[in-house]
């Protein structure tokens, strides 16, 4: 890798991990008090749009200052840029949750786990009693699948109390986010793929 690519995508890289980094800074400070739609919304999809468009953006970035840009090379640099971001992440992450606000990072994601169980039995509930009421099952039938439903979450919840029992106990292992670091590489490489394709699309149109 020539020199210049080199501090593109170490500059870029760095960029797109102070972007990643401001999130959890975003969940300790307004976490508590945010709902899980205003969460999901943020933290998932804010996330994803402004994480594609920053690669692309940064792929075309490259694109204009370099000699030779081929799918190989448009891969290969928006790939090196997202794994410094995301290994900024996770040293954010570690620092932020490991070593100063465990407790925090526990009471938060346990909290979002239970609504989220909550949330499911209540939506099951829902759709069972729009199927009774529309004469769709009998009153065994919902009777049965209502209770086969109220196990299944029980038993998640109860899985999860014990997960963050156990870590309230022993802490935040940092392989937690060191994992989340080799899926979060393995997802936004198919994302690479796929922008790495349009951006040379575009450049063999144009």
């Amino acid at each position: 890798m020539k020199e210049v690519d080199k501090v593109f995508v170490l500059n870029r890289g760095l960029y797109l991990g102070i972007f990643f980094s401001i999130f959890p800074f975003i969940d300790l400070l307004f976490g508590e008090d945010m709902s899980s739609k205003t969460y999901y919304i943020i933290f998932y999809g804010l996330w994803f749009v402004i994480t594609v468009y920053l690669i692309y953006f940064f792929g075309k970035e490259n694109r204009a200052i370099s000699d030779l840009f081929d799918f190989r090379s448009a891969f290969r640099i928006m790939f090196l840029v997202s794994a410094i971001g995301f290994s900024l992440l996770t040293v954010t992450r570690i620092t932020l949750w490991n070593i100063f606000y465990t407790d925090k990072y526990i009471e938060l994601n346990e909290s979002r786990e239970t609504k989220l169980s909550v949330y499911a039995l209540e939506y099951a509930q829902s759709s069972l009693d729009e199927a009774y009421k529309g004469g769709n099952i009998s009153s065994d039938e919902y009777e049965e699948s209502l209770t086969i439903i109220e196990n299944q979450i029980n038993q998640a919840q109860e899985i999860t109390k014990e997960r963050w029992d156990f870590r309230k106990k022993n802490g935040i292992s940092k392989t937690l986010f060191l994992g989340s670091l080799v899926y979060d590489l393995f997802f936004i490489s198919i994302i690479n793929l796929i922008l790495a394709l349009i951006i040379r699309r575009k450049q063999e149109i144009a």
